[in-house]
């Protein structure tokens, strides 16, 4: 449960006698989950890439693991060839039930091709027989 952000969550066992048998109940109280309060990247983000980890979302570590590498696949599409993102990790505030995501990698420069081939233009001519 607490990979999953319910860092309160507790368990209790009792065991009561049954005839010649023991009972035994196990209660569960998840409590309330661990919300997103900020996200800290270690880089500068270009403006139109698409925030996957957002606040106030559950703090659960499988999903920002998830959202992160989306974040860097989205990086990769828009032409940053040498992205490398990595959850570095949680930093917990009890107090509030929140936590910050803490997020390094690197991006460096974002490369576009443009491939002119002489032999492949299209002219107006090549409509009309």
């Amino acid at each position: 449960l607490q990979k999953k952000g319910f860092y309160k969550s507790s368990i209790k066992l009792a065991a009561e006698p049954d005839g010649t048998k023991i009972r035994y109940t196990l209660v569960i109280d998840e409590g309330e989950p661990c919300v997103i309060e900020k996200v800290e990247l270690s880089f500068a983000p270009p403006e139109n890439l698409k925030q996957e980890v957002l606040p106030g979302s559950v703090c659960d570590e499988s999903e920002i693991q998830i959202g992160i590498e989306k974040m860097a696949e989205s990086l990769r599409s828009m032409g940053y060839n040498q992205s490398r993102l990595d959850l570095a990790g949680l930093t917990r505030h009890p107090s509030r039930n929140s936590a910050t995501v803490h997020v390094t990698g690197v991006i460096g420069s974002r490369i576009r091709y443009e491939i002119n081939d002489p032999t492949k233009r299209f002219l107006i001519d090549d409509l009309f027989p």
